[in-house]
């Protein structure tokens, strides 16, 4: 019933004409999680060979190693807390942001769901927030693409999943 809901609030701001079959959205979907996945490597080779400082989360679980905490850190920083950050920066702010459907409330909805999105990161080192900004703006826009909050919520748990590589 919640669902149903918030399919209908989700879609009160696009425009009815639009349809796209639904494997006509897999090749931006495999695409964007190449992109994300190459990123995040190249992010956590960095972080592991200290050419970066590990995340927050890290330096906690590198201080209080014990599998129950990262079963713990997994679940929630790798899948749970990824996807409440899409639904309140993408599911709301941009949809807030994008109710006029013109290309400059677009454009300023892709980056305060952005921002919005990387200040719910919690980490304020310049390296990660500007990671997770970017990351935000292709999340903003796989769901201005898409127009359905599935698509950047796969997204965000591909790169919350393997935020939590160097933990392992």
């Amino acid at each position: 019933m919640l669902y149903a809901y918030e399919y209908r609030d989700e879609q009160k701001y696009f425009d009815n004409y639009y349809t796209m079959p639904v494997f006509g959205r897999m090749l931006p979907v495999i695409l964007l999680v190449l992109l994300i996945t190459a990123c995040r490597i190249a992010l956590d080779y960095l972080q592991t060979f200290f050419y970066i400082d590990y995340i927050n989360i890290g330096k906690i679980y590198l201080m209080h190693q014990s599998k129950l905490n990262l079963y713990f850190i997994v679940i929630t920083f790798g899948v749970i807390i990824p996807f409440l950050q899409v639904y309140l920066a993408d599911g709301f702010f941009f949809d807030y942001l994008f109710r006029w459907q013109t290309k400059q409330s677009a454009i300023v909805g892709i980056f305060t769901s952005a921002l919005v999105f990387a200040i719910l990161s919690m980490e304020f080192q310049p390296v990660w927030l500007l990671a997770n900004f970017v990351l935000g703006c292709m999340l903003a826009w796989s769901y201005l693409y898409s127009q359905a909050l599935w698509f950047p919520m796969t997204l965000a748990l591909v790169n919350g999943l393997l935020t939590m590589i160097p933990l392992t």
